[in-house]
């Protein structure tokens, strides 16, 4: 990691596309040394106050609005960059988002050939082959493919990141925690390799750093990874974690874990607000393969990528140790 590199990161709305631009610029992040520049794409609605503190550009660009000629063109005004990241947003139009930012890098391409970016990272989800019969999940695969032949025609070096279910999604179930007393979900009695979301925004950030020249490390150029947490855990697991860093929330679960239906979990959500439908739906799938115990390994791919740059990927219990006052079910509310 010789040289500093400059970063596109599309879209940083998301939770997962703020840790990859937290990853790049934070002074604290293991990365920033490696950082010259980064420019962030997000909706219109956003407010970018967040990545502009850190010293990053925002692009505030509505991609089913302005047409391709118009966003390569906002984009190509910005100075040329290394890398791009793809953030596929959380919402039903994630496919069309996609297909909308190849064709804006290929304007870019025909405009520019000589400021264009030789590599992207494209953020996916594990399971998508074994779910590519669910809707959600097809919807990964069917970007993985648009990257491939994109990259093949615009001579771009690849890498996807396939994340296995997020830590964070546990919190969904705050309002479950304080009206029922237990952690519901629809795995049985089966584990799952959570990931905390800021492991791969900074897994991202580390092969968006690890240019050779100006092409993608070759440890990562044309290659598909599976990120997941070091350990994979049941529900029963999950409820003793959760209890052993936070005793108000060992109390709030006194009834401990339950495998719950999927029908009972689709009711339950539909209690919950601002979680997109398809988000939903998505989590639904992840759960039906877990339930099918194909969510249990735990691959060493993440703490490959991560530890050139020292960082150690974090635990459930870590994640639960940092964000346990962020339970209202803990605070009583």
């Amino acid at each position: 990691m010789s040289q500093r590199s400059k970063v596109l990161v599309a879209s940083s709305d998301s939770r997962t596309g703020l840790y990859v631009v937290q990853n790049l610029l934070d002074p604290n992040a293991a990365c920033r040394k490696f950082v010259s520049e980064v420019i962030a794409v997000q909706p219109t609605e956003c407010a970018p106050d967040t990545i502009t503190s850190l010293g990053g550009k925002v692009l505030q660009l509505d991609f089913f609005e302005k047409s391709s000629n118009e966003i390569a063109a906002e984009i190509g005004k910005q100075p040329s960059v290394d890398s791009v990241v793809l953030v596929p947003p959380a919402s039903s139009k994630k496919v069309e988002f996609a297909e909308k930012f190849f064709h804006v890098l290929k304007k870019m391409h025909e405009n520019k050939p000589d400021r264009f970016p030789k590599s992207l990272i494209v953020i996916s989800a594990i399971g998508v082959e074994e779910g590519k019969n669910k809707a959600e999940l097809k919807k990964y695969l069917e970007i993985e493919e648009m990257v491939k032949q994109f990259a093949e025609e615009l001579k771009m070096d690849y890498c996807i990141l396939r994340t296995a279910p997020f830590m964070h999604n546990v919190q969904l179930y705050d309002k479950q925690f304080k009206d029922h007393h237990f952690l519901g979900l629809p795995i049985e009695d089966k584990a799952v390799a959570f990931i905390d979301a800021r492991d791969v925004g900074a897994a991202a950030a580390a092969i968006a750093c690890a240019q050779e020249g100006d092409q993608m490390n070759k440890d990562y150029r044309c290659k598909t990874f599976e990120l997941t947490g070091p350990e994979a855990l049941t529900g029963k697991k999950m409820v003793e974690v959760i209890g052993s860093k936070s005793p108000e929330l060992k109390k709030i679960l006194s009834k401990g874990f339950k495998a719950i239906s999927r029908k009972d979990a689709e009711e339950y959500f539909a209690q919950i607000k601002d979680v997109d439908d398809s988000e939903v739906a998505f989590i639904q799938d992840t759960f039906e393969l877990a339930k099918n115990g194909l969510l249990e390994k735990v691959s060493s791919d993440l703490n490959n990528i991560l530890s050139p740059v020292g960082i150690e990927p974090r635990s459930f219990a870590e994640f639960i140790q940092e964000t346990k006052d962020t339970f209202k079910a803990s605070k009583g509310e």
